[in-house]
């Protein structure tokens, strides 16, 4: 009987005993009522202790984790960013997605409370040769010129125009000065390099009618002239300037090299002679 009675207890020990352990070391998220789930698009996750009910969230929300240690949660804070090169933004109240474009378009501020759109920016270009260039306060278009209109710059603060090529605006230097007799060169100085210059000269005794009309160029010096025995007007393409009195007196000039800033006049002399020019300077 004693020992009937011993081993029913320590039957009783043992059962109390698997039960315990059971409990201790059944994993927790094995079970959840059925009853609790209660909506379709409910979620399980694990609790602190026990499995609990996530509910499904609103139309429109998004599933987004909060971290180890936190229950996930349905929040409108990240749209869906369906298409590689989908842009995200701050909408109204939450953010928003920007499509990605067609190719050759430009994103473009809209300014403060506005989305940024894409633009065809080349669309705005609306003629081959036109330009575009900074405006007052955005890129603006600046139309092609016109056939044989040079680009021609207004200043800082001020857009470009196209316009004709006119001396105003390269400078044109007129120079005056007397030749003395002699054959030492001379330096005409512009203050810029030449590609042209135009040269008239005169006799220096002024009831001398003694004249030459000359051009010079890098590659051409000539010049037509008046001898005051008024029986010869003849060319020259040998030099730019030449005043003749008669056959031993005479004076005559050449260009023999343009500089940076002057050129040079290589002079000859017979007998005593001077001359009066005028020298026209093209840049």
């Amino acid at each position: 009987m004693i020992q009937r009675f011993l081993i029913g207890v320590l039957f009783a020990w043992l059962l109390f005993l698997s039960i315990t352990i059971m409990r201790v070391t059944a994993p927790v998220t094995d079970y959840i009522r059925a009853s609790t789930m209660n909506t379709r698009g409910d979620l399980v996750v694990r609790g602190a202790l026990v499995p609990e009910r996530l509910p499904a969230g609103a139309d429109g929300h998004y599933f987004q984790g909060t971290g180890a240690g936190n229950k996930p949660g349905y929040t409108q804070d990240m749209p869906p960013l369906i298409t590689r090169g989908d842009l995200l933004v701050m909408g109204a109240s939450i953010p928003a997605r920007i499509t990605a474009p067609v190719a050759g378009l430009v994103l473009t501020s809209l300014g403060v409370g506005d989305f940024p759109q894409y633009k065809s920016l080349f669309n705005l270009l609306t003629t081959q040769g036109d330009l575009w260039i900074r405006g007052g306060v955005v890129p603006q278009r600046l139309a092609a010129g016109a056939l044989d209109t040079y680009f021609k710059a207004q200043g800082a603060g001020n857009l470009p125009i196209y316009e004709k090529l006119a001396l105003r605006d390269t400078g044109v230097a007129v120079i005056t000065s007397v030749w003395n007799e002699g054959s030492t060169p001379v330096y005409i100085t512009p203050g810029y390099r030449i590609s042209m210059v135009i040269i008239l000269a005169v006799d220096e005794i002024e009831t001398n009618l003694n004249i030459s009309i000359g051009v010079a160029t890098a590659h051409f010096n000539g010049c037509i002239i008046i001898r005051q025995d008024g029986v010869s007007s003849v060319r020259y393409i040998d030099h730019s300037v030449r005043i003749q009195r008669d056959g031993a007196n005479y004076q005559t000039g050449a260009l023999t090299n343009i500089g940076d800033t002057n050129f040079t006049m290589t002079r000859s002399s017979g007998g005593l002679i001077g001359t009066k020019l005028i020298w026209i300077c093209l840049p």
